[in-house]
């Protein structure tokens, strides 16, 4: 039996290290009311710094874990994964985090527990998600999609990010590189 799991990435954060109710606040809150239905038995967040220091001081993750402990979910319950910077971070790292917490010594033999993941965020977002976890990992999830509104030029970037993600499904090409490198010396940057 797979141990059901609720990957919940970050987006937005607003000054100073505030989780946006435009989108972040709104997958949590989304994950939230999915966990207490009692079908998961563990919460992933991700999201490391990816915005200025007068933005953000904490990872994302960090944020959203604290946010899911204020509302009553179990500390164990939640693994943070805090370097990602991009949607192809927070599965690269998402997964090494789950692989980690899922590997267990049974009679002296190294067995990893198999997991059902469930990504929650805004629909256009879940698509990329499909697609890396699919054809980057061979992993098929299932999608909580959230439909809140987003601006037409958010909506045209991601359909213009889910076609690259078909060429680059888990973003070692150059153009993903170049995004992380510019986000992580966003993030550094006094």
């Amino acid at each position: 039996m797979a141990v059901e799991v609720l990957f919940i990435p970050s987006c937005g954060i607003e000054p100073t290290d505030k989780l946006s109710p435009q989108d972040t606040l709104l997958r949590l809150f989304h994950g939230l009311c999915l966990w207490k239905s009692d079908a998961y038995r563990m919460i992933l967040v991700t999201g490391g710094l990816s915005y200025s220091p007068f933005v953000q001081t904490k990872p994302a993750s960090h944020l959203m874990r604290d946010w899911l402990i204020s509302r009553g979910v179990n500390p164990d319950c939640i693994l943070v994964e805090d370097k990602s910077v991009d949607t192809f971070e927070s599965i690269k790292y998402g997964l090494q985090a789950l692989h980690q917490r899922m590997t267990m010594d049974i009679l002296g033999e190294q067995v990893e527990l198999p997991v059902d993941i469930t990504v929650v965020t805004h629909r256009q977002h879940a698509r990329r998600y499909w697609v890396s976890f699919k054809l980057g990992y061979g992993i098929s999830v299932q999608l909580a999609s959230l439909d809140y509104g987003i601006p037409p030029a958010t909506a045209l970037e991601e359909w213009l990010c889910l076609a690259y993600h078909l060429f680059d499904p888990q973003g070692k090409g150059p153009l993903a590189r170049h995004n992380r490198t510019y986000l992580k010396q966003l993030a550094a940057s006094p």
